[in-house]
């Protein structure tokens, strides 16, 4: 499978038989029920044909279509043997197919859109688009996204919105998703992570003396988080108060997620089995909530370092805050 490098399979064989079968498993039964859909008849009224189950005036609703529903399943069960696979280009494969999913079915009554920002957030330089993705979900339920839903509202390609704004009022209080809260608490994280070099960068003069462009390209070695290359203005708050700003509202946003579910940051900080479990994915309960999210957004937490030193430092200080 190309989710695995030829050598990698060689080496270690036995380990990479089983989850390499079941993506191969996964592919096939995509490939048979989308086949199933290309040839259906349809009846006039309210099942289409085959040649017209793509086409723009059902993309967006399939799931209102019942004869699409195996093979939207089908499409997530290869999401999931693809995330077995710890490798880039499976995670990669993984955030195209819930991308897709969420296109055709824009209502997402398969709950995906907890998976997607987390995904992003295991991809190299997606962090803007991550934020944009989770802004444009949340304010569209709160009924003032101006964009057309139908077209593209799941797939932000960034940099529309900024990502250094302060969190209040959108990813907070009433309007509160789990799932967005949480992927754009690690996002400010890294942003607070960038500060100490962008700092550095600003001190030596770097900025004054280059191109833009020049600029930009010495900052993407120097940073983790695509929000900040290319924007000199960020440059210039680096020395007014932004890491302080941005522990604001990473405080901020602890608080936020805590008092939406009391059970996810223990969870997030101490694992022990939550991370294996497997509840009902439309559970209501707080608890499985939890365990669900946590199974979404553990691993972007993981790979970024220091990630969950910066959580135990803020949350330490909230709690300080809030005595």
């Amino acid at each position: 499978m190309h989710h695995c490098s030829t050598a990698h399979q060689q080496s270690d064989w036995p380990q990479h038989k089983g989850p390499c079968m079941a993506i191969k498993k996964a592919t096939g039964r995509v490939n048979h029920e989308e086949a199933t859909l290309r040839a259906q008849p349809g009846d006039g009224f309210f099942t289409p044909s085959g040649s017209e189950i793509f086409g723009p005036e059902n993309v967006g609703h399939f799931w209102g279509i019942h004869e699409t529903r195996p093979y939207m399943r089908a499409r997530y069960a290869l999401v999931e043997a693809l995330l077995v696979v710890e490798t880039y280009a499976a995670v990669d494969a993984a955030h195209v197919h819930i991308i897709d999913i969420l296109r055709l079915c824009t209502s997402d009554n398969m709950g995906l859109r907890d998976r997607a920002p987390n995904l992003k957030l295991r991809l190299q330089g997606r962090e803007a688009e991550c934020y944009d993705f989770c802004k444009a979900w949340v304010v569209s339920l709160q009924g003032d996204f101006d964009g057309d839903e139908d077209n593209g509202f799941w797939d932000m390609r960034g940099g529309k919105e900024d990502g250094m704004k302060n969190p209040r009022g959108i990813f907070d209080g009433e309007f509160l998703q789990l799932g967005q809260a949480v992927s754009v608490t690690l996002i400010k994280v890294r942003l607070l992570q960038d500060m100490p070099a962008l700092k550095t960068l600003q001190l030596s003069g770097l900025g004054k003396r280059v191109p833009v462009e020049i600029e930009a390209a010495v900052k993407e070695h120097l940073v983790v988080t695509s929000i900040i290359i290319g924007k000199r203005d960020i440059m210039k708050g680096v020395m007014t108060g932004m890491a302080e700003e941005l522990e604001s509202q990473i405080r901020l946003l602890i608080g936020a997620v805590a008092q939406d579910n009391k059970y996810f940051w223990p969870m997030l900080r101490s694992l022990g089995n939550d991370l294996r479990a497997r509840p009902d994915y439309y559970s209501p309960r707080p608890f499985q909530e939890a365990q669900i999210q946590l199974m979404s957004s553990y691993d972007a937490w993981a790979e970024t370092e220091g990630a969950f030193d910066v959580l135990e430092e803020m949350m330490n200080l909230a709690g300080e805050s809030q005595q």
